[in-house]
């Protein structure tokens, strides 16, 4: 995120953004299927300390079920360390066929 969404919100709304992709990351292809959304239904987001500097990044990692249903966690990190870490259950939810 290059623009601040809302101007002085804080230190965790800033973490929320980068927080939510990491259920994203290494999403399985369903292959045959086309993937229509992955709602995230529960994120949960611990700060350990404000993130410092312009730059807040995951190390995400996922483990996925064969029929879509699986779960997003990583560390939020800045330029200085580890800021805290997320977590949240995900189900892929496919397109319908059109056939």
């Amino acid at each position: 995120m290059q623009v601040p969404i809302v101007e002085g919100a804080g230190h965790f709304a800033r973490a929320l953004g980068p927080a939510d992709w990491c259920h994203g990351i290494n999403r399985p292809s369903r292959l045959g299927e086309v993937i229509l959304a992955d709602p995230n239904q529960d994120l949960s987001v611990q700060l350990a300390r404000p993130p410092q500097g312009e730059w807040l990044g995951i190390r995400a990692t996922t483990l996925w079920h064969s029929n879509g249903v699986g779960l997003g966690f990583g560390t939020l990190c800045d330029v200085f360390g580890d800021v805290g870490c997320v977590s949240m259950s995900v189900a892929l939810m496919a397109a319908p066929s059109r056939t």
